[in-house]
């Protein structure tokens, strides 16, 4: 019991291979510790053990004493007579996961979908475990307290999966796990088949026997209660599931500052390409296309100047010169940057579609790292006054349309302070710029200002609705918007040093690391990934709308390993050093390594069938992969850590 909300643990079944409504088999009663039955010709004994005060482990041992027959199984925790919940399944799932007029369709809950509703909404889901980077599912009531239950997404019976619904004539809320997954009402495949419902069943002998466990866990009152289950998740999932990187941190840094240089470089344009193809003759699949940050642009050419300035090469370092004196051309009439430069159209917004907007993430990006570009070539003598220019343009622009520390989402980028749209938490990366600018030029009045917008932003992250950082995906949360979220508050901890933007900043982190993958997925040899022995530990699910894998959680890991330090929390120095693990994978070692060319990094390593089949990867490098890994490396260096000591 929970109050007035009545709960219980079910387990059910369903029989054969075709889609059916699971029948309940059993219930479970608090205190008991053991329970055994049989119900058509299937015994059952469940067995309970007590991890701690908010934890359970149950093994369930199935044995067929009829003929052979195909089933699914499945654990059912119901909440009787109760509100809505908020959910969580982690990367998937984030309370209602989109807007009704959102521009990209994914799947999205309401308790009563109309018929005015889009296929992807519905009253209750189901997902696969290889789109789960945590195999969990969670409820959080009125009260505050999270309920959750996790099985591991691949078991000896094949892929896992989870489920939740609310019933509102009933008023039942459940979470769920099914054992073999399905896939309700839709699989989310975009690509590789049209959506469809997808159910598996495993078969089961005569006297077969089968046995797995799950774990059932009921969580504080608090913002982000599901914590504790996910760090013992990761501990239970991440023993059995060894990293395995290629290359170490100084190798990483001389190949991809090589790739971006060779391949991404293009002199005659001032410009990094944001895609290049693998395949260079016959098949022109380069994207000859320029964000001023996000995808390409000043973080990069950052970086390039960094590594640059390392190792004495002045070629790499004149090249992040000339692409950063390009970015600062794009000055629209509005006084801000336009969003990207292509070579057909010049400088234009972005990808925002009609809006003819630019978008504050990508200018907060690009703004803050021009800026620190700026602050390192003076620190070597060199002055940019242009780039100054750019840098106070904005910070102006900021200081006429902040309402209340928002900072906005969309900006016209043809009219003065004109601000096209408010909602998200994309402004979030405006902070580190106005913390940067504040100390450079001694004008307190940014730091001011960063800290309103930390304010305004707060109850974002201490709700876990934060959303709206990449272009692409309208109004999804994303991995991205954890990152922006946990380098602006690391920054304005620094810049402060009150314990409140640690303790957001150390909130931040445990919503982005529901997106980063606990155990390694298994992949067909026949797969590029599985050939490969890729190991997906470390990596992170873009977004709820975008299910591949991607590298984007390096440029945050700076701030993750200080955030490690001030908070005296190892965990996150972890989970950090596995995502910068993962992706010391797949970075081109020569010419021809999985196709590519040498500096070569892919981006979109399919993990579940989604816009392409799984075990696939995009025969694409991309700027920002192979950006971000020399930012991730360069910083390392710089601050003295080895990978192979400190790290490993």
């Amino acid at each position: 019991m929970s109050g007035k909300r009545r709960e219980y643990l079910a387990f059910t079944i369903v029989e054969g291979a075709e889609r059916a409504a699971p029948e309940e088999i059993a219930q479970w009663a608090d205190g008991w510790e053991r329970w055994q039955g049989e119900r058509r010709q299937i015994a059952y004994t469940v067995v309970r053990q007590v991890v701690r005060s908010d934890l359970e482990r149950f093994t369930v041992t199935l044995s067929n004493r009829g003929p052979a027959r195909t089933l699914r199984f499945g654990v059912r925790w119901r909440f009787v007579a109760t509100e809505v919940p908020r959910w969580l399944v982690p990367g998937m799932f984030y309370n209602a996961n989109r807007p009704k007029d959102s521009a990209r369709l994914y799947p999205r809950f309401v308790p009563r979908p109309t018929p005015e509703d889009d296929a992807f909404t519905a009253a209750a889901w189901a997902f696969r475990g290889d789109r789960l980077p945590v195999p969990a599912v969670f409820a959080r009531f009125a009260d505050g307290c999270w309920y959750g239950l996790s099985v591991v997404a691949e078991g000896p019976y094949g892929q896992n999966g989870v489920a939740f619904g609310y019933d509102e004539t009933s008023r039942i809320a459940y979470i769920g796990l099914n054992i073999p997954y399905e896939e309700a009402p839709l699989a989310y495949t975009t690509g590789v088949r049209e959506p469809t419902y997808e159910g598996a069943s495993l078969l089961l002998e005569a006297g077969d026997q089968m046995t797995w466990v799950f774990y059932r866990f009921h969580g504080p009152s608090a913002p982000h209660g599901y914590d504790p289950f996910i760090r013992y998740l990761y501990r239970e999932y991440a023993a059995t599931s060894p990293l395995n990187p290629w290359i170490g941190i100084e190798e990483a840094a001389e190949l991809t500052a090589y790739g971006l240089y060779r391949w991404h470089y293009a002199p005659a344009d001032r410009a990094l390409y944001e895609t290049v193809a693998f395949d260079r003759e016959g098949y022109d699949g380069d994207r000859r296309h320029m964000h001023v940050g996000w995808v390409s642009g000043a973080p990069y050419a950052y970086a390039l100047l960094q590594h640059g300035l390392r190792v004495g090469n002045g070629a790499y370092c004149e090249a992040a010169r000339t692409i950063l004196d390009h970015i600062a051309e794009g000055v629209a009439p509005a006084g801000i940057l336009y969003g990207e430069w292509t070579r057909e159209h010049g400088f234009q917004p972005g990808w925002t579609g009609t809006t003819g907007a630019v978008h504050t993430r990508t200018l907060g990006e690009a703004v803050w790292f021009l800026l620190r570009a700026f602050e390192r070539e003076q620190s070597q003598g060199m002055r940019h006054p242009r780039w100054e220019a750019v840098v106070r343009s904005h910070l102006d622009f900021l200081a006429d349309i902040e309402r209340g520390g928002n900072l906005g989402t969309y900006y016209d980028p043809e009219k003065r302070g004109r601000v096209l749209r408010w909602d998200g938490t994309g402004g979030l990366i405006w902070i580190p710029a106005l913390v940067a600018a504040s100390r450079l030029f001694h004008e307190p009045q940014w730091l001011d200002l960063a800290e309103r917008a930390g304010r305004h932003y707060a109850a974002s992250v201490i709700e876990g609705d934060l959303y709206g950082a990449p272009e692409d995906v309208d109004r999804s949360p994303s991995s991205e918007d954890g990152y922006n979220a946990v380098i602006a508050y690391v920054h304005l901890y620094e810049a402060t040093q009150n314990p409140a933007w640690l303790e957001l900043a150390r909130m931040s982190a445990q919503w982005t690391l529901t997106f980063r993958w606990t155990h390694n997925l298994s992949f067909s040899p026949q797969t590029i990934l599985g050939a490969y022995d890729f190991r997906t530990r470390g990596a992170d699910l873009a977004s709820p709308a975008n299910n591949h894998l991607h590298s984007y959680g390096l440029i945050a890991l700076p701030e993750f390993l200080r955030l490690s330090e001030y908070a005296q929390d190892r965990y996150f120095w972890a989970r950090t050093r596995d995502n910068l693990f993962c992706f010391l994978q797949f970075i081109a070692r020569a010419d021809g390594d999985f196709n590519a060319l040498r500096g070569m990094v892919g981006e979109r390593y399919y993990q579940t069938d989604w816009a392409q089949p799984k075990g696939k990867i995009l025969a694409l490098s991309h700027a920002w992969c192979v950006g971000v890994m020399l930012y991730a490396a360069e910083s390392l260096i710089e601050a003295g850590v080895r990978w192979d000591s400190e790290l490993g």
